[in-house]
């Protein structure tokens, strides 16, 4: 499966197009598992672990609101810190240390510009949503294409 992660503060302006956009892609993936929430935390490790593919879907703080950044996830050196914070990257190594297994994974952000009280979005970011929705569904498919054979691991098969 593939597993689609939106995360985010929605009561903090452009902090919460992560969920929007992972919302509006779940009317249109059926067959991606999603999960939306406000923080990482270790708890998500398990469904990573079953999963073939991770995408986590953010706001990033830029230059250019609206923008949309599309990043492979790798090694976090980091990932021995505390689970207070932990980031995307810190997340699937944790995932790795607890069940032997990292799926790929990777970060879609979209740069906001305001992230003070509010449950609006700013206009630059609204207007990006189809683009960054695009961008999730661009990684799904081509690293899906990728997908390990599901005798490399049982929690694959489990997909």
């Amino acid at each position: 499966m593939t597993l689609v992660i939106g995360y985010g503060n929605r009561l903090r302006g452009d902090d919460g197009v992560g969920w929007i956009a992972v919302e509006q892609m779940m009317a249109r993936r059926p067959d991606v598992s999603i999960q939306i929430v406000q923080t990482l935390t270790p708890e998500l490790a398990g469904d990573i672990a079953l999963a073939h593919l991770v995408i986590f879907v953010d706001a990033r703080t830029g230059d250019h609101p609206g923008r949309v950044h599309v990043e492979r996830l790798e090694h976090d050196a980091d990932a021995d810190g505390s689970a207070h914070g932990l980031g995307p990257a810190s997340l699937v190594a944790w995932t790795a240390r607890l069940f032997g297994r990292r799926p790929p994974a990777y970060l879609v952000t979209i740069e906001g510009e305001r992230f003070g009280f509010g449950e609006t979005l700013s206009p630059n970011v609204e207007r990006s949503i189809p683009e960054a929705v695009a961008a999730i569904e661009w990684v799904a498919r081509r690293a899906g294409a990728t997908r390990p054979a599901a005798r490399e691991s049982s929690a694959t098969a489990a997909c």
